[in-house]
């Protein structure tokens, strides 16, 4: 909002934390937006391949179903559902209220104070945190068939909570493994014809997450020779590190990459707040910092630590063997 309305934006978000208002013809016509949301994702091949591989990889925690969650879910959702669901979580007490923007500190709290004071507490413990999924025991494959549809392979390693330094090494790992021509994946998938492209994510979550590598293939291209190259490559830095100048390298994307991404008060406001989601927001502020300690010798460290069989979980999206077969 603009900064002359900060008022009413608090007076508003106030409001709806514990005076929420659900009109049947309203939840009726969000019901469809989200139906129509989740028709869109369940269309998408790569997407359905990256949910096969969380639903393989996490069995026991949430992390390994889908955030909308499944179309029967959607449609029997009911207003009572949504209120036990409300009045279970949004108290003042369970929240955090992040004020971004060219505002005036002391004007700030004086508004804060004002408006979500008076609210009630809920005076409870909220158990809204659960364990982590039990230690991997072993390699899990997965194959999603779709038709009409190039081949992707996708590598999914279990690995820390998105607060730990670890992390940090890890993504700078992806960053030397399938970023650039000069990557080490790039000559023999790229070059070679074998893959268009090949890209890697970390997720940055509460509990340990994936780290994720993965390849588009090209035209008529051998997916386990495709995984080869790309456990290879792995195996190498495992065994014999990185060199200082891949890391550098790394290190120069990453903060680039970081920077720009912090451009306006949105992409602020979403970065803070997926650092509270993780459980630490100042990670938001160290973040830079914490990507420059990274060193060589921590590369190759968490590479042996998390980069390993027992901890990984293998994405296929093939065509189908039999017409309109899916798996």
């Amino acid at each position: 909002v603009p900064v002359g309305h900060l008022e009413i934006a608090a007076d508003i978000e106030a409001d709806r934390m514990r005076n929420l208002r659900i009109v049947p013809t309203d939840l009726e016509a969000e019901r469809t937006v989200v139906l129509n949301e989740h028709d869109m994702y369940a269309g998408d091949p790569l997407e359905r391949l990256n949910q096969a591989v969380w639903d393989a990889a996490f069995r026991d925690h949430p992390y390994g179903h889908p955030v909308l969650g499944t179309r029967d879910d959607i449609l029997g959702l009911t207003r009572e559902h949504l209120f036990e669901h409300y009045d279970r979580y949004y108290w003042p007490d369970n929240a955090t209220l992040t004020v971004i923007g060219d505002v005036d500190r002391e004007r700030s709290f004086e508004l804060v104070r004002r408006y979500f004071e008076p609210l009630p507490s809920a005076n409870r413990i909220f158990q809204t945190d659960r364990g982590a999924e039990p230690d991997p025991h072993g390699e899990q494959r997965v194959v999603v068939e779709q038709a009409g549809q190039p081949g992707w392979v996708m590598l999914a390693y279990r690995t820390p909570d998105g607060s730990s330094v670890d992390t940090d090494a890890l993504e700078l790992l992806g960053s030397i493994l399938t970023c650039g021509k000069l990557s080490r994946v790039y000559r023999p998938l790229v070059v070679t014809g074998l893959t268009t492209g090949a890209w890697s994510s970390i997720s940055r979550l509460r509990h340990p997450g994936l780290f994720q590598v993965q390849a588009l293939l090209g035209s008529d291209q051998e997916h386990f020779r495709v995984e080869q190259i790309l456990r290879d490559a792995i195996e190498e830095i495992r065994r014999h590190g990185v060199s200082q100048q891949e890391l550098d390298r790394a290190k120069g994307r990453t903060r680039g990459n970081l920077l720009t991404s912090r451009d306006g008060p949105v992409a602020i406001a979403l970065q803070i707040n997926e650092a509270i989601a993780a459980g630490d927001w100042t990670a938001y502020a160290t973040a830079i910092d914490r990507i420059a300690a990274v060193t060589v010798d921590d590369v190759q460290r968490v590479a042996r630590d998390y980069l390993t069989d027992a901890r990984l979980t293998v994405g296929h999206l093939v065509q189908p063997t039999d017409t309109g077969a899916v798996q």
